[in-house]
């Protein structure tokens, strides 16, 4: 997401934050109806207002324990059991968000920014020439 967000410039940047920010409520929702043996996968979007959220440690507290009863843990650990059940857990997400919120789970509507994260064409500082002068794309490292 950071290249496709580094190429598309500052347009993406209000896009990415304004889906996170709008879908992040109906994720919440997904969490407090959790329907039986769906596990909630954020998409990356979702998962940056999640953090976001929990920047405010008290309120995001308060906040989960009205909505679910409990504070909701964001696990991402690195363990390959973590990683597996993720992993499984992402391949189910989109039918369930579906079934709730009636919309496409990876391409959302999102009001006042388009239906999807603009595409552009790589920036000019994204290209290097090479030794052979070929002129070969570089990746941008992630911020």
């Amino acid at each position: 997401m950071t290249e496709r967000v580094l190429r598309a410039g500052c347009g993406a940047v209000h896009h990415v934050v304004t889906e996170g920010f709008e879908q992040y409520p109906k994720f919440l929702a997904m969490m407090v109806i959790r329907l039986k043996g769906t596990p909630l996968v954020p998409t990356s979007t979702i998962d940056l207002a999640w953090r976001t959220h929990q920047l405010a440690l008290s309120t995001y507290a308060a906040q989960m324990h009205a909505l679910v009863g409990y504070v909701v843990n964001h696990d991402d650990s690195d363990y390959d059991q973590t990683k597996a059940r993720i992993a499984e857990a992402a391949q189910v997400m989109p039918t369930a968000w579906r079934t709730v919120v009636d919309e496409d789970y990876h391409h959302p509507k999102v009001a006042g920014v388009g239906a999807a994260m603009p595409e552009t064409r790589p920036r000019a500082d994204a290209l290097r020439n090479t030794s052979s002068g070929t002129g070969a794309r570089r990746r941008l490292a992630p911020a």
